[in-house]
Parts: C-alpha cells; structure tokens; sequence
C-alpha cells in the first residue's frame, strides 16, 4: 500500500487546545484530533493522486496532491 504524510504545524494560533481535522479529497474527513502542540502528529492518506488538507480550529490549510 502506498501512503504518504501531512505534518500539521499551527502558527499564531493562542494558547489551549486545537481541534484539527485531516481530509482527502477521495474521503472527506480522514482523521479528526486536539493537540496544545505547536507541531502536532501526522495524517497518513494512503493513495497517490490524491488532494490533501488539513483545518486547525477552521482554518483551512493549502491543497496538497501527492
């Protein structure tokens, strides 16, 4: 199985918990989890030719396609 990985860092965000969502284009949302860290654990999407994103708190992050 093919996979690769997104690394989710939060910047300018305030103190306390994150609640941050990973998502595929292919799958809606992949994984869903809160983190007080700055950098946080990875989302693993598993198909190449996929778009990737990852929201922190709302915040959409770019386009990502493997």
């Amino acid at each position: 199985m093919y996979c690769a990985y997104l690394v989710v860092t939060l910047s300018n965000f305030g103190a306390g918990a994150h609640t941050v969502t990973c998502n595929a284009s292919n799958t809606g949302e992949w994984y869903r989890y809160t983190t007080s860290a700055t950098q946080t654990a990875y989302c693993y999407y598993g198909y190449p030719g996929q778009t990737v994103w990852a929201t922190a708190d709302g915040v959409r992050s770019n386009n990502i396609v493997w």
